[in-house]
C-alpha cells in the first residue's frame, strides 16, 4: 500500500468541503456533529478511493470501486441527516458502520494478494 500525497490531499480538502456544505445546510442543533461525522466518514473512503495504490492491480481496482460505492452511501446518508432531524446515536452509529465495514473489505481484499 503505498500514499499518493496530492490525491490524498486534494481527497482531504473535498471532505472538509462536503462537510463545511454539509454544516452550513443543517438547521438542528447537531451542526457540529454532522459536520465531524461527515468529514471524518467521508474522506476516509475518498482516500481510498483516491489517494492510496495497492500492491496488486486486480485489488486496487476492486478496493478503489468499493470506496467510491461507500463514499456515495456515506455522502447519500449524510445528506439525509442534514435535512431530516436525527438523533446523536444514530449519526455517530451509521457513519461508524459504513467506516468500519469499509475497513474490513478493504483489509479483506488486500489479504487476498491478487
Amino acid at each position: 500500500m503505498k500514499t499518493k500525497s496530492i490525491p490524498t490531499i486534494i481527497a482531504i480538502a473535498i471532505g472538509l468541503l462536503i462537510a463545511y456544505g454539509l454544516y452550513n445546510f443543517h438547521k438542528g442543533d447537531n451542526k457540529v456533529i454532522i459536520a465531524i461525522s461527515s468529514f471524518i466518514s467521508i474522506t476516509l473512503c475518498l482516500i481510498f478511493s483516491l489517494g492510496v495504490k495497492f500492491e496488486f492491480p486486480r485489488s486496487n481496482a476492486v478496493i478503489k470501486a468499493t470506496s467510491a460505492f461507500f463514499f456515495l452511501l456515506a455522502l447519500i446518508a449524510n445528506v439525509i441527516f442534514t435535512f431530516v432531524v436525527v438523533s446523536v446515536p444514530t449519526i455517530v452509529i451509521t457513519n461508524g458502520i459504513v467506516i468500519l465495514v469499509l475497513i474490513l473489505i478493504v483489509y479483506s481484499i488486500n489479504q487476498s494478494k491478487q
